[in-house]
């Protein structure tokens, strides 16, 4: 392709007949899990991409750039069924070291269609943790304590992450 400078993602799924790749994108992505990487490794690729729009130098080392981060690091959405947000409150999370947000697209107020799009993502999270056990924790902290309700006080958000599955 010729490409020279910028940044790739790939998008895939691991299932018992293998791993899938669904999307690529020549691009920061949408879950701003550059956060992670400027974290564990020192390098923005948010600098970088605003250094080669302006001068055409990406501005970093890329030898620390290593893949093998010593946590576990993931992205946690959560969706919301049809309705209103009546109610919307993160506040027993966000004070958490181990977690931020990475994207909130809905608030109170925001009415969400069952459309089955990301348009129904009201949230998510850049969780870190140091082992399978303590993610699993963590997830289902979040899960348990996040508050997404309708106008008439009704719980909006889908069926819970199934967070057992997840291995070393």
């Amino acid at each position: 392709l010729g490409v020279k400078d910028g940044m790739a993602n790939f998008q895939g799924m691991y299932t018992p007949n293998g791993v899938f790749l669904f999307e690529m994108g020549l691009r920061l992505n949408g879950n701003n899990d550059w956060i992670f990487i400027e974290r564990t490794n020192g390098i923005s690729f948010v600098k970088m991409m605003i250094s080669h729009s302006i001068t055409g130098n990406m501005c970093d080392d890329l030898s620390k750039d290593n893949p093998k981060f010593n946590e576990y690091f993931c992205t946690l959405p959560i969706y919301a069924h049809e309705g209103v947000i009546g109610e919307l409150d993160y506040s027993a999370i966000v004070d958490k070291p181990w977690v931020e947000i990475s994207t909130q697209n809905a608030g109170v107020g925001s009415i969400i269609q069952e459309d089955g799009t990301s348009r129904q993502k009201v949230i998510a999270f850049l969780i870190n943790a140091g082992n399978i056990t303590e993610l699993k924790d963590r997830i289902k902290f979040i899960q348990d304590n996040l508050i997404v309700n309708d106008v008439d006080g009704k719980d909006m958000k889908f069926q819970p992450f199934d967070y057992e599955v997840l291995r070393e």
